[in-house]
């Protein structure tokens, strides 16, 4: 029973530590009135954890920084597969290395499809934006394209032709759309291959 108090634990923790992170995040939305020594200690827990994630590029398109997503992503999953370490034990179930793995390939599947919806819905924005004629000079607009700028790209790199901008979106929709279908049955079947090997 001593290793179910230390996954508590540990699961508590990383709870703990995730609210944290989300004060910060929200927080920074309304820089510079937050301030303050609340503010000081704030910065000083949780800003070495988000620093690990200030590097990856990719995340970072002008003034929209994804990195806080990818960092809250990881410990969530972290906590995840705590979560279900414990259920697992507390149904008598024994563990093992399998199911560790098992529920790693899910976890890491949770973050992509997460990450793939939240591009998918930024796509759809964008495309409700033309169709209902907003200036494309809006802030927020100008925002999203920066975001998917990467997607685009792809789709333009895939798609050899020219296209107007409504059906670069409307392609980068439905690219992210089949690749989040595809990886539903691909990481369930390797989810469950995983699980069929004998221990």
């Amino acid at each position: 029973m001593n290793h179910l108090i230390i996954l508590r634990t540990l699961s508590i923790c990383i709870n703990i530590y995730l609210f944290l992170l989300f004060i910060r995040i929200i927080c920074t939305w309304f820089k510079p009135s937050v301030d303050g020594k609340l503010w000081h200690y704030l910065c000083l827990i949780t800003g070495p954890y988000l620093a690990l994630f200030k590097g990856i590029k990719f995340l970072r398109r002008g003034i929209f920084d994804f990195t806080p997503i990818l960092a809250i992503s990881l410990l969530g999953v972290t906590n995840q597969i705590l979560q279900r370490i414990i259920l697992h034990f507390e149904a008598g179930f024994g563990f093992s290395i399998i199911v560790l793995l098992a529920l790693i390939v899910l976890s890491v599947w949770n973050i992509v499809s997460f990450v793939l919806l939240f591009f998918d819905i930024l796509c759809v924005i964008r495309l409700i934006g033309i169709f209902l004629h907003i200036n494309k000079t809006h802030k927020v607009l100008q925002i999203i394209d920066m975001a998917i700028q990467p997607i685009t790209s792809i789709v333009m790199k895939i798609i050899p032709k020219k296209l107007d901008y409504v059906k670069l979106l409307f392609l980068s929709f439905l690219f992210l759309t089949a690749i989040w279908l595809s990886g539903i049955f691909i990481f369930n079947y390797v989810a469950r291959l995983i699980l069929s090997f004998p221990l």
